[in-house]
């Protein structure tokens, strides 16, 4: 079972909310990650999403971590579900128990042979349910991390305000025992 580790978890929640940028800066690199984590086949993420984050000047970190929204483990549940739901928008839907099958081969040796083996109809089927997937995920992704920022930076204003009261009222204190 997958242990989660969650001091590591709050590392990097912390991380990503103190990022430098405008809350909308970081939430839109997260939102362009997650965009392409779904529209674009596991390994060639990275290379689209870096150089759009500095075209789109969005944060670089958040759109890499987004494209961790398909990983190993991930892809093997993810796949064949965007895949059985690009058949759907085709017009042609397939078994889902089919599709994880097909997926699970390409996965275990991906190349362009087996690629074509598969079909024109389930790649375009991939590639349809990734689009749709990236659609419906891009905006959620950055409407919740600009939340989470905005948030987490209210947060620290607040503790700097309350700091910086307890201190002036400590320096009155002070001034005025001197008296």
């Amino acid at each position: 079972m997958l242990k989660i580790n969650k001091s590591k978890l709050l590392y990097y929640y912390a991380k990503f909310v103190k990022e430098k940028g405008s809350p909308g800066s970081v939430a839109g690199g997260w939102a362009l990650g997650v965009l392409i984590g779904f529209a674009i086949p596991f390994g060639l993420q990275l290379f689209v999403s870096i150089p759009l984050s500095f075209v789109l000047r969005c944060s670089r970190i958040g759109a890499v971590a987004g494209t961790f929204v398909t990983n190993h483990v991930t892809i093997l549940f993810i796949y064949p579900l965007q895949t059985w739901i690009g058949s759907y928008i085709i017009g042609k839907p397939i078994n889902y128990a089919s599709v994880k099958d097909m997926i699970a081969q390409f996965t275990e040796e991906p190349s362009f042979e087996v690629l074509s083996k598969l079909g024109g109809g389930i790649v375009a089927s991939f590639f349809l349910g990734g689009f749709f997937l990236a659609l419906v995920s891009a905006p959620v992704a950055y409407f919740v991390v600009k939340l989470l920022v905005i948030k987490s930076r209210n947060r620290k204003e607040l503790r700097k305000r309350r700091r910086m009261e307890k201190l002036l009222k400590e320096a009155e204190k002070s001034v005025e025992s001197d008296l």
